[in-house]
């Protein structure tokens, strides 16, 4: 009995992290897709992390064009927590990608 109620539990939470993982990426669908196709984060798990740090209330980039509207500082700011590879490859596409000022 312990045991099924151990394997309910983790079934609940696994069940409840996808449930959050599918609602972030539906408050920011072109910013997942940007990071998916023009980045390459095909981890479905790395990129719902980035989009968690894109759409917190602090910042509320839930869009490639208020991720293209940041300034350099700003996105700086985002993208502080995260590792020093992630962080190249963002800006450097975002830079690419964005257009002219």
């Amino acid at each position: 009995a312990i045991r099924a109620a151990a394997v309910r539990a983790a079934s609940d939470t696994a069940a409840a992290e996808e449930a959050a993982k599918l609602k972030r990426r539906s408050k920011a669908p072109k910013l997942d897709e940007w990071l998916r196709e023009r980045c390459e984060f095909d981890d479905d798990e790395e990129r719902a992390k980035i989009v968690d740090a894109f759409v917190d209330p602090r910042y509320e980039v839930n869009s490639t064009a208020k991720l293209f509207a940041l300034d350099e500082e700003d996105l700086d700011t985002i993208l502080a927590a995260m590792s020093l590879g992630t962080r190249k490859l963002i800006k450097k596409v975002w830079q690419v990608d964005r257009p002219p000022m």
